[in-house]
């Protein structure tokens, strides 16, 4: 599945405290696999991706907001409060974006449950 170029955003809340190496590592092993022959951009996502993560303490209820503008861009903000404060990073590779999208929304994904959800939502929406 591709991206289409219309932003797209999707909202992760965490129902149990986890550190932020923990979250990045389950991250990273979804992630990782779905690119191929990562590029030199590649890599500086994933490290941006990573550092934003690591040594963060991630407390249940905290919402993860990832935001795809474009195909190429996605930003991540973390809210222990619920609210879209500040963007904590910016993640500028077509690679990296897409395989994340496709964690979550491809013909396998991590959460079945999310993507039949999200169509869900979309079909009454379009109604």
């Amino acid at each position: 599945m591709g991206i289409a170029s219309s932003e797209k955003s999707l909202l992760i809340v965490l129902v149990r405290d986890v550190d932020g190496k923990t979250f990045w590592d389950a991250l990273d092993d979804a992630i990782s696999p779905r690119i191929e022959a990562p590029t030199p951009v590649d890599e500086s996502a994933l490290s941006t991706f990573r550092s934003i993560f690591q040594g963060r303490p991630l407390k249940k209820g905290t919402f993860i907001f990832l935001t795809w503008l474009d195909p190429s861009k996605m930003l991540i903000c973390i809210s222990s409060d619920g609210m879209q404060a500040t963007v904590d990073a910016t993640i500028e590779s077509t690679n990296v974006t897409f395989a994340l999208f496709d964690v979550f929304f491809s013909d396998a994904p991590v959460s079945p449950s999310l993507k039949a959800s999200v169509a869900n939502g979309l079909a009454t929406i379009l109604k």
